[in-house]
């Protein structure tokens, strides 16, 4: 994807309420500085941990990320060594490690004790060679999306919807006649689209992201004894060339 379109995607998904406590990688201490600049502006409560920040301006931004005051910590590999916050939802690779080990490290944030976890990964054409040797070193593709059309973030907090016509082309049921008679027809809900995460008393989920981008929910405790299984990870990239 190209390098001038990262952070408005950025944006974009941490605009979804799925995205609940989320570190995002970037490879400079200034870079993690405009990223949070960016996502400022936008309305996303952010903040950045480097090298160039005091040990107080440090320990105040991890202490926010950890008490759910700042849903969003960008940081660099360097300032991120030791930081242990259980419950980070997702894994943003704003920029690709050039030391593939790195980004081991990075994902490790997420998925930890046996949680769900997403992680996910920005690839331009000049961080494909990173990509190779991420993918050498794991022996595991990541996951290959291509980028969503770019649309600025709203400034309300709120996500953009396809349209109403897109979204009912599947699914649709004609509308049924009212009965002929002198009660009135009890009301009935609208049908819903096809793939629209419907729950009692909530909204339907906000934007049009890949179930997969999405934390799976925990698993629910069995009575049977417990079998030790691998995490459950997620890992995906999106790549304008898809």
């Amino acid at each position: 994807m190209p390098s001038n379109r990262k952070r408005d995607l950025l944006a974009t998904l941490l605009r979804d309420p799925d995205f609940a406590r989320v570190l995002v990688f970037t490879r400079t201490k200034h870079g993690a500085d405009r990223v949070v600049r960016h996502l400022v502006s936008a309305g996303i409560e952010a903040t950045a941990i480097h090298g160039n920040k005091s040990q107080p301006q440090r320990e105040r931004a991890l202490a926010g990320f950890r008490e759910g005051q700042k849903r969003v910590l960008v940081a660099t590999d360097i300032a991120a060594r030791g930081i242990d916050v259980d419950g980070v939802s997702h894994v943003i690779n704003f920029e690709l490690p050039n030391v593939p080990e790195d980004y081991v490290h990075r994902v490790g944030r997420t998925a930890r004790a046996g949680a769900a976890g997403v992680a996910i990964a920005f690839c331009s054409d000049e961080e494909r060679p990173y990509l190779r040797d991420i993918e050498e070193l794991t022996r595991c593709s990541l996951r290959a999306i291509p980028v969503p059309s770019a649309t600025p973030a709203p400034r309300d907090g709120s996500i953009e919807r396809p349209a109403a016509s897109n979204l009912l082309r599947e699914g649709n049921r004609p509308a049924r006649q009212a009965p002929v008679s002198g009660r009135a027809a009890p009301p009935r809900h609208p049908p819903q689209p096809v793939g629209a995460d419907v729950r009692r008393g909530e909204p339907p989920a906000a934007g049009s992201l890949p179930a997969f981008l999405r934390r799976p929910p925990p698993n629910k405790p069995s009575s049977v004894s417990p079998r030790r299984t691998a995490r459950p990870l997620c890992c995906t990239r999106f790549d304008g060339a898809c």
